[in-house]
């Protein structure tokens, strides 16, 4: 049985896990340099470019790796997001 702290985080985790596929999407993910991770089903917090502190993203490290296209507006949902390197 989840406890509702488990509950909250599996409802953050798939938030973020949505946000940053937006943020893929909208920036021609699968032509960037290294989208090494992104898209797949693993642990955002593993994808490429992606830091996390407690499971929450901090920080997105994709500088020259030529995305292109527009932010998505979802990332200012991203409330631990710290940097963004692009």
């Amino acid at each position: 049985m989840k406890t509702p702290s488990s509950a909250v985080m599996d409802w953050r985790q798939q938030a973020e896990k949505q946000i940053l596929l937006d943020f893929y999407n909208s920036t021609n993910g699968p032509f960037w340099v290294d989208n090494t991770g992104w898209a797949g089903p693993d642990d955002y917090c593993g994808w490429y470019g992606v830091t996390c502190n407690g499971g929450s993203v901090r920080a997105l490290y994709l500088y020259s790796n030529q995305l292109s296209g527009a932010i998505p507006e979802s990332l200012v949902n991203l409330s631990s997001l710290q940097y963004l390197y692009w």
